[in-house]
């Protein structure tokens, strides 16, 4: 029996130590995950610590059978999203939008990191300054104009960067890896 599912057995027997266990192993990379998201780390880690006290007390681990890391990771970038929303007035794309990202499609972790394998070859099949752009605005959150002003680039110009690198990651990856892509990665 791996970890993630003994610790699951644990929470459906009502046993604390799997709440223990749970945040053991999930914690800190829930809150760096968080982070790409909300970029302050009381934050995150309140986010986190939220998502971890619903699932225990709504007792959501009774609906989870094998892919606890997913569940996690959805749930977090879901609060994330909706906490953003909250706090900046502004309207945030949910994982719901993506249509086709269905409950039953959660990744377990051997699937999760092959479809993150999957991304990263096809980004480093990207020109090296595209990879640039791409991975700065995508994974590190930073501005468009951030990006640009640290590039000596127009903000047009990574607009438009980051938009034909969509364009080709959307051509070359299958469209189940291109809706995790967009699942990851912070809205445009």
């Amino acid at each position: 029996m791996n970890e993630a599912a003994y610790i699951l057995n644990l929470l459906k027997q009502g046993e604390k130590k799997g709440l223990q266990l749970l945040f053991k192993k999930y914690y800190r990379p829930l809150v760096l995950y968080a982070l790409k998201f909300v970029r302050r780390q009381d934050i995150a880690e309140d986010i986190v610590q939220e998502v971890f006290i619903k699932f225990w007390e709504k007792k959501s681990f009774i609906a989870v059978d094998q892919h606890l890391r997913s569940y996690l990771y959805q749930a977090v970038h879901n609060h994330c999203l909706n906490s953003l929303e909250k706090n900046e007035n502004r309207r945030i794309t949910s994982i719901s939008d993506y249509g086709e990202w269905a409950e039953e499609e959660r990744l377990d972790d051997s699937e999760w990191n092959q479809k993150l394998e999957e991304i990263y070859r096809e980004i480093r099949k990207l020109p090296p300054r595209t990879q640039e752009i791409f991975l700065a605005v995508l994974f590190k959150n930073k501005k468009y104009k951030e990006v640009a002003e640290e590039l000596h680039i127009s903000v047009n110009t990574v607009k438009t960067t980051i938009a034909r690198a969509m364009i080709t990651l959307k051509n070359n990856l299958n469209k189940k890896t291109y809706l995790f892509l967009l699942f990851i990665t912070k809205n445009l």
